[in-house]
């Protein structure tokens, strides 16, 4: 996801509260960044630039370049590096591993923070927990200098410096006391906008939504709703003023001024490849024509209800769609996408959907595809209890994964083709073998998916003999190896899972 924030400092804050710290975790990663890099994601370790005469900038060029290979890099000769000062080699290794895997510059911010989070939520969980079950900042600061950073100096000195900077960056972001009183749930949210489905403008139902809006001050650009305007966002609007959640989610009735009120609240993520939470709104600008990020004035706006990552697809809840309260299932990074609203909620849990009768194919079809209604015979016999006909739910699932593929425009893809945009999986891969790496064929028609398995979603449809690259990652379905390879088709760069089937090295 792109990150938030005007400063260095208010983005990571903002990424670790979105990875769910707590405001006592956060601040206490914080701390500690600051004092081993002082925030600089360039800054090699400072006695290093005299000892190989260079400096930072000429450091990451170099490396970036090639000129400074990964074992010179993750070499203890190098000393530490980035954000965290990594200096283990293993570490050091891992991270120019998953910069080379984002493609992305050693030094990038945003892609160090990335590496951070792979660590605490694998190798590291028990730290992320530790720091997340911590009761001060403190705590949480003294955790990450001694079981996360491990530098020489770990005195009582040194832990007492972190903590200042930590409980420092505590007192500047943290919520505010009154605002810690009130709880902002997403089930709430999720559960008021699916109360209101099926309300509709043919008998007049609709109306109780506009009235709630209606009801409560603010209004801004002091206007109040009308019936006969086009209802999206005060629908959104309607549930913050609902539920007292004006303060975390910002109310228009324009979807225009709806995304300039959640720029000012910090809350707009301008980027269509994020994944949205239940509870965060998704605009759509109609006229995007899927090339580069869609940067339009929007048409519409719903409030997500369901994300299935793997899957590759989410559920929107919208007022006003086809003049009604209806759902709508959408894929990530999907076209039309405009961006999206991430109020900061302080209870981020949100119920999975429960198996249901009188659900329409569409549903039930992506439910099965998230894994919601098990595999082979118990599938059947879940679809079959629940009043579905098996085969016609099988059929929309096929339609559903390999529909919305990407096809290209032309036979032949030339892989020196500009750049205009970049899709890339939302499932990482898991194993890596060096010596796979290296280019490959297409030996036919083949689609890269979301994840390994024909299970999962397809993006592209890759003409047959066209170059792909593959850089030694894969996971695996069915005992056969979905390589993680990259290719670029009408312009759009495409990163994802192929079938090692129909793949052979050029």
């Amino acid at each position: 996801m792109a990150l938030v924030g005007n400063t260095i400092q208010e983005r990571i804050w903002n990424f670790l509260k979105g990875k769910g710290l707590t405001d006592i975790a956060a601040a206490g990663v914080m701390g500690n960044i600051q004092a081993e890099s002082g925030f600089n994601p360039k800054n090699l370790q400072n006695s290093y630039n005299k000892k190989l005469g260079i400096t930072d900038e000429e450091y990451v060029n170099r490396v970036d370049s090639g000129e400074i290979t990964r074992e010179q890099f993750k070499s203890s000769a190098h000393g530490g590096f980035g954000l965290c000062q990594w200096t283990y080699h293993t570490r050091k290794a891992g991270l120019y591993d998953y910069a080379k895997k984002q493609n992305a510059s050693i030094g990038n911010e945003e892609m160090q923070l990335g590496f951070l989070w792979v660590e605490l939520s694998g190798g590291y969980k028990g730290v992320l927990n530790a720091i997340n079950a911590a009761k001060t900042v403190k705590e949480a600061s003294d955790i990450i200098i001694t079981k996360f950073e491990r530098p020489a100096d770990q005195s009582n000195a040194a832990k007492n410096t972190r903590a200042k900077y930590s409980q420092e960056h505590f007192d500047k972001y943290s919520k505010k006391q009154e605002d810690k009183n009130m709880a902002y749930e997403r089930q709430k949210v999720v559960d008021l906008v699916k109360s209101w489905e099926g309300k509709k403008e043919s008998d007049g139902s609709y109306k109780s939504i506009i009235d709630i809006y209606n009801s409560t001050a603010p209004f801004p650009r002091s206007t109040k709703m009308q019936y006969s305007w086009a209802w999206c966002a005060c629908t959104w609007s309607a549930i913050a003023k609902k539920l007292g959640y004006v303060p975390i989610m910002p109310i228009e009735i324009s979807c225009y001024y709806l995304i300039e009120a959640a720029k000012k609240m910090g809350v707009w993520v301008e980027n269509d490849a994020y994944v949205p939470k239940p509870g965060d709104a998704i605009l759509y600008d109609w006229q995007d024509n899927g090339v580069g990020d869609n940067t339009g004035t929007p048409d519409h706006v719903g409030t997500v209800i369901e994300v299935y990552e793997s899957a590759g697809y989410m559920v929107v809840m919208e007022g006003n769609y086809s003049n009604s309260v209806k759902r709508r299932t959408i894929s990530l990074n999907g076209k039309f996408i405009r961006g999206f609203i991430t109020p900061k909620y302080t209870n981020n849990t949100v119920s999975a959907p429960k198996q249901e009768s009188g659900k329409s194919i569409d549903v039930i079809a992506r439910e099965v595809i998230s894994g919601k209604w098990g595999n082979g015979p118990a599938r059947k016999t879940a679809l079959t209890n629940a009043g579905y006909d098996y085969d016609t739910v099988q059929n929309k699932v096929t339609e559903i994964l390999n529909g919305g593929a990407v096809k290209p425009t032309n036979p032949v893809q030339n892989q020196s083709q500009p750049i205009t945009k970049k899709v890339t999986a939302t499932c990482a891969a898991k194993k890596k073998d060096a010596s796979l790496a290296g280019t490959y064929k297409t030996t036919n028609n083949l689609y890269m998916r979301n994840d390994a398995g024909k299970n999962m979603k397809a993006l592209v449809l890759i003409p047959k003999g066209t170059e792909v690259q593959m850089y030694g990652y894969y996971n695996v379905s069915n005992g056969v190896k979905w390589y993680y390879i990259q290719v670029t088709i009408d312009g759009v760069q495409y990163t994802g899972f192929s079938s090692s089937e129909y793949l052979q090295k050029a």
